[in-house]
Formats: C-alpha cells, sequence, structure tokens
C-alpha cells in the first residue's frame, strides 16, 4: 500500500490516487495539481471535512484535510505532502468606523 511506513507523499503519487476532498478546498487542491501539471482524481467531494474521514475510514480513497482534522480520527494515518504548498491565509475584517475593544486588544497581541 502507498502509506505504508511513509511520513510524506509527493504530488505525483497522490494524482493517482482516488481523492476524497471538502468542496471548500476542491478548487484550491485542483489547482496546486494543476500548477506541477498535474490531474487529481476526485473520486468522491463532499460538504465537509468530517465526511471525508469517514469515507477515507472506510477505505473509499485518500482524504485531504486540514492538519486540525486529524484529532477527529484514531483509525487514519496522516501523511504530509512534500512538495506542494496547501498553506491558506487568515484575514481579518471589521468595521472600519468601529473598533470595539476586544478587536483592538487583539490586534495589539497580533502586533
Amino acid at each position: 500500500p502507498l502509506l505504508k511506513g511513509r511520513t510524506s507523499l509527493h504530488l505525483q503519487e497522490l494524482s493517482e490516487q482516488p481523492l476524497i476532498l471538502s468542496h471548500r478546498f476542491q478548487k484550491y487542491i485542483a489547482s496546486k495539481f494543476e500548477e506541477a501539471g498535474l490531474v487529481c482524481d476526485i473520486y468522491l467531494a463532499c460538504e465537509d471535512a468530517r465526511t471525508a474521514i469517514t469515507m477515507a475510514e472506510r477505505g473509499m480513497g485518500i482524504a485531504i484535510l486540514p492538519t486540525s482534522m486529524l484529532e477527529l480520527s484514531d483509525k487514519l494515518k496522516a501523511c504530509e505532502v512534500c512538495d506542494a504548498d496547501f498553506t491558506t491565509e487568515v484575514l481579518l475584517a471589521w468595521r472600519k468606523s468601529r473598533i470595539s475593544s476586544e478587536i483592538q486588544e487583539f490586534l495589539e497581541f497580533w502586533n
């Protein structure tokens, strides 16, 4: 099996496997394959990551998930994709004309 004894995989290896993705990240992940000149085999696109976890647990394919989701299953093994950066950015937005004291404190904490 592909994952046995592995801690990382290449995008090329993943392109040859049935993938389970959440709709939220489907376009983003597919674009990473396209950038590498590869096509991803999306076997199943789910509404949420929990469903993707369940499908992977049942052996239906390989789920590509945020690292934070790993704690939701003790049945899955995790591998890093070593030649692709799936990092996403988080942005904060608030009303310009009104910053609450809580938001101000939060912003000061991160500066």
